[in-house]
Protein backbone atom coordinates (compact mmCIF):
# COMPACT_ATOMS: atom_id res chain seq x y z
CA UNK A 1 0.00 0.00 0.00
CA UNK A 2 1.38 3.39 -1.02
CA UNK A 3 0.54 6.62 0.78
CA UNK A 4 1.03 10.14 -0.54
CA UNK A 5 1.79 12.54 2.30
CA UNK A 6 3.46 15.90 2.88
CA UNK A 7 7.23 15.70 3.32
CA UNK A 8 8.29 15.84 6.97
CA UNK A 9 11.67 15.86 8.71
CA UNK A 10 11.18 12.14 9.35
CA UNK A 11 11.36 11.43 5.60
CA UNK A 12 13.77 14.20 4.64
CA UNK A 13 16.95 12.11 4.25
CA UNK A 14 15.20 9.38 2.23
CA UNK A 15 13.41 11.84 -0.04
CA UNK A 16 16.62 13.82 -0.56
CA UNK A 17 18.60 10.71 -1.44
CA UNK A 18 16.06 9.68 -4.06
CA UNK A 19 15.57 13.08 -5.71
CA UNK A 20 19.27 13.99 -5.64
CA UNK A 21 20.03 10.70 -7.41
CA UNK A 22 17.41 11.43 -10.11
CA UNK A 23 18.54 15.06 -10.58
CA UNK A 24 22.31 14.94 -9.90
CA UNK A 25 23.35 17.73 -12.27
CA UNK A 26 21.07 20.50 -11.10
CA UNK A 27 22.56 23.74 -9.85
CA UNK A 28 20.36 23.55 -6.76
CA UNK A 29 19.89 19.97 -5.60
CA UNK A 30 16.40 18.88 -4.54
CA UNK A 31 17.65 18.23 -1.00
CA UNK A 32 18.13 21.99 -0.50
CA UNK A 33 14.55 22.72 -1.53
CA UNK A 34 13.28 19.85 0.61
CA UNK A 35 15.13 21.21 3.65
CA UNK A 36 13.53 24.59 3.04
CA UNK A 37 10.07 23.08 2.96
CA UNK A 38 10.40 21.52 6.44
CA UNK A 39 12.58 24.10 8.22
CA UNK A 40 11.80 27.85 8.26
CA UNK A 41 15.46 28.81 8.78
CA UNK A 42 16.53 26.72 5.77
CA UNK A 43 13.67 28.27 3.78
CA UNK A 44 15.08 31.73 4.47
CA UNK A 45 18.57 30.53 3.42
CA UNK A 46 17.16 29.29 0.11
CA UNK A 47 15.37 32.59 -0.48
CA UNK A 48 18.54 34.57 0.17
CA UNK A 49 20.87 32.33 -1.85
CA UNK A 50 18.80 31.08 -4.76
CA UNK A 51 15.21 32.24 -5.09
CA UNK A 52 14.82 35.75 -3.82
CA UNK A 53 11.14 35.81 -4.76
CA UNK A 54 10.15 32.39 -3.36
CA UNK A 55 7.01 32.78 -1.28
CA UNK A 56 5.74 29.25 -0.78
CA UNK A 57 7.18 25.75 -1.00
CA UNK A 58 5.78 22.35 -0.04
CA UNK A 59 6.83 18.87 -1.04
CA UNK A 60 5.09 15.51 -0.94
CA UNK A 61 6.29 11.95 -0.97
CA UNK A 62 4.99 8.57 -2.00
CA UNK A 63 5.94 6.05 0.70
CA UNK A 64 5.28 2.34 1.04
CA UNK A 65 4.30 0.37 4.15
CA UNK A 66 8.00 0.18 5.14
CA UNK A 67 8.28 3.99 4.93
CA UNK A 68 10.58 3.77 1.91
CA UNK A 69 10.31 6.88 -0.26
CA UNK A 70 9.25 5.83 -3.76
CA UNK A 71 8.60 9.25 -5.27
CA UNK A 72 8.60 12.98 -4.64
CA UNK A 73 6.71 15.99 -5.88
CA UNK A 74 5.89 19.47 -4.75
CA UNK A 75 4.59 22.90 -5.46
CA UNK A 76 6.16 26.27 -5.04
CA UNK A 77 5.19 29.84 -5.83
CA UNK A 78 7.27 32.85 -6.73
CA UNK A 79 6.35 36.44 -6.04
CA UNK A 80 6.92 37.14 -9.74
CA UNK A 81 4.31 34.54 -10.79
CA UNK A 82 0.76 35.23 -11.72
CA UNK A 83 -1.36 35.06 -8.58
CA UNK A 84 -3.24 31.98 -9.81
CA UNK A 85 -0.11 30.07 -10.88
CA UNK A 86 2.41 27.79 -9.16
CA UNK A 87 5.21 25.41 -10.12
CA UNK A 88 5.64 21.66 -9.99
CA UNK A 89 8.88 20.87 -8.18
CA UNK A 90 11.16 17.83 -8.10
CA UNK A 91 8.60 15.38 -9.43
CA UNK A 92 10.16 11.93 -9.69
CA UNK A 93 9.54 8.24 -9.13
CA UNK A 94 12.19 5.71 -8.14
CA UNK A 95 13.23 3.82 -11.31
CA UNK A 96 12.17 0.47 -9.82
CA UNK A 97 8.59 1.71 -9.40
CA UNK A 98 7.98 3.42 -12.73
CA UNK A 99 5.19 2.18 -14.96
CA UNK A 100 3.02 1.04 -12.03
CA UNK A 101 0.75 4.09 -11.70
CA UNK A 102 2.66 5.63 -8.81
CA UNK A 103 3.61 8.70 -10.83
CA UNK A 104 -0.03 9.28 -11.74
CA UNK A 105 -1.06 9.08 -8.06
CA UNK A 106 1.66 11.51 -7.07
CA UNK A 107 0.82 13.91 -9.90
CA UNK A 108 -2.91 13.81 -9.10
CA UNK A 109 -2.19 14.53 -5.44
CA UNK A 110 0.02 17.48 -6.39
CA UNK A 111 -2.57 18.88 -8.82
CA UNK A 112 -5.25 18.59 -6.11
CA UNK A 113 -2.99 20.45 -3.66
CA UNK A 114 -2.48 23.26 -6.18
CA UNK A 115 -6.23 23.51 -6.73
CA UNK A 116 -6.83 23.66 -2.95
CA UNK A 117 -4.59 26.72 -2.93
CA UNK A 118 -6.78 28.37 -5.56
CA UNK A 119 -4.32 27.94 -8.41
CA UNK A 120 -5.54 27.79 -12.02
CA UNK A 121 -2.19 26.84 -13.58
CA UNK A 122 0.60 24.46 -12.70
CA UNK A 123 3.89 25.19 -14.48
CA UNK A 124 7.09 23.23 -14.81
CA UNK A 125 10.37 23.53 -16.59
CA UNK A 126 12.16 20.69 -18.29
CA UNK A 127 14.70 20.17 -21.04
CA UNK A 128 15.59 18.32 -24.20
CA UNK A 129 18.10 16.22 -22.25
CA UNK A 130 17.61 12.60 -23.42
CA UNK A 131 17.38 11.55 -19.75
CA UNK A 132 14.11 13.51 -19.60
CA UNK A 133 12.51 11.91 -22.68
CA UNK A 134 10.23 9.64 -20.63
CA UNK A 135 9.25 12.58 -18.43
CA UNK A 136 7.99 14.44 -21.52
CA UNK A 137 5.57 11.58 -22.19
CA UNK A 138 4.34 11.71 -18.60
CA UNK A 139 3.83 15.47 -18.79
CA UNK A 140 1.93 15.18 -22.08
CA UNK A 141 -0.33 12.45 -20.66
CA UNK A 142 -1.05 14.65 -17.66
CA UNK A 143 -2.15 17.61 -19.76
CA UNK A 144 1.00 19.76 -19.60
CA UNK A 145 1.49 21.63 -22.86
CA UNK A 146 4.61 23.45 -24.01
CA UNK A 147 4.30 27.20 -23.73
CA UNK A 148 5.71 29.46 -26.41
CA UNK A 149 7.61 31.71 -24.07
CA UNK A 150 10.78 31.30 -22.06
CA UNK A 151 12.73 28.91 -24.26
CA UNK A 152 16.46 29.08 -23.56
CA UNK A 153 19.68 27.14 -24.05
CA UNK A 154 21.54 25.61 -21.12
CA UNK A 155 24.67 23.81 -22.17
CA UNK A 156 23.81 21.25 -24.82
CA UNK A 157 20.08 21.26 -24.07
CA UNK A 158 17.14 23.51 -24.57
CA UNK A 159 15.15 24.44 -21.47
CA UNK A 160 11.45 24.84 -22.04
CA UNK A 161 8.35 25.35 -20.01
CA UNK A 162 5.09 23.47 -19.73
CA UNK A 163 1.76 24.43 -18.20
CA UNK A 164 -1.34 22.56 -17.11
CA UNK A 165 -4.70 24.30 -16.81
CA UNK A 166 -6.30 23.34 -13.49
CA UNK A 167 -9.65 25.08 -13.91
Amino acid sequence: MVKIIPLTKEYLARASELADSIFPHEEILPSKAFEGSVDEDKFQDIVQKFYNDLVEIEYFIAADENDSVLGTSGIYSLDSDEEDSCWLGWYCVHPDYRGQGLGRLLMNYTVDEARKRGKKYLNLYTSTNPNEAEAQIVYERNGFYITDQKREKQGDYEIFYRRKNLG
